[in-house]
């Protein structure tokens, strides 16, 4: 997984590794993540307001860029790149580029 701030930074800014997948109600979702998520209740209980299933990710082998890629070297390497508004896939042709945009030395083989 690659990892994007939004503004203001618009940079790509790390990479992670997906552990695991949780799929629950939010209410048995937050009693799992509520001292990890990096939310409160209230931004949580926002988010999933009328869900009835809520998704978390759970990551493992997190690394920051030493050299985060701000968005116009991202679109200049990757054209047609749009931040995501959630999430979005990563080509194996834009995996192939990441060393050239930063020094990214984790394997990304299988990336799709």
């Amino acid at each position: 997984m690659l990892i994007y701030a939004t503004s203001p930074k618009k940079t790509l800014v790390a990479a992670a590794r997906v552990a695991r997948v949780q799929v629950e109600s939010p209410e048995t979702l937050w009693r799992s993540v509520k001292k990890v998520s990096g939310v409160t209740l209230q931004e949580f209980e926002a988010y999933f307001d009328g869900a009835k299933q809520a998704v978390g990710l759970w990551l493992d082998q997190v690394a920051p860029l030493s050299r985060p890629v701000p968005l116009e070297k991202l679109r200049q390497r990757w054209p047609g790149f749009r931040p995501p508004q959630s999430f979005c896939y990563v080509t194996q042709d834009q995996v192939q580029k990441l060393p050239e945009l930063t020094n990214f030395s984790q394997s990304c083989e299988g990336a799709k």
